[in-house]
């Protein structure tokens, strides 16, 4: 019979792991792919957005873990993107995290909503860079 890991393990487990995100914190990054991602999906096979203003912005998983439903998740500060003035746009279709080298592609999730037009000046994106625990 498999053993069952308690909250107390979960949450100390999630801990853990929120540790190493503060002292080693990922990258969120836009990509304009028109695709859902894989296991296959890499950092150098994905586009990664252009608009004027874009830049990939530094996690913030310092906030406290909330036990729900025997699941300790890991959630990151929301992070705004904004399209400043300038030439030139992008859809956005996919958000990714990248490991804090700028080497790795850790995870990326397609936005529901996508294509998200961010070829107008003032146009905003907010993310909330949750992995889908369904797929751990």
């Amino acid at each position: 019979m498999a053993g069952k890991l308690t909250d107390h393990e979960i949450l100390l487990a999630a801990q853990l792991r929120q540790a190493d995100l503060v002292a080693n914190p990922p990258l969120l990054a836009l990509f304009t792919d028109n695709i859902t991602p894989s296991e296959t999906t890499t950092l150098g096979s994905l586009s990664e957005c252009t608009f004027p203003g874009y830049s990939r912005q530094v996690l913030d998983y310092s906030p406290t873990i909330v036990m729900v439903g025997h699941v300790a998740p890991i959630i990151p500060i929301a992070l705004v993107f904004t399209r400043t003035a300038g030439a030139g746009g992008d859809n956005v279709y996919l958000y990714g995290v990248i490991d804090d080298t700028g080497t790795f592609l850790l995870w990326a999730q397609r936005d529901p909503a996508a294509p998200l037009d961010m070829s107008i000046v003032g146009a905003t994106y907010t993310v909330t860079a949750v992995r889908n625990t369904t797929d751990l």
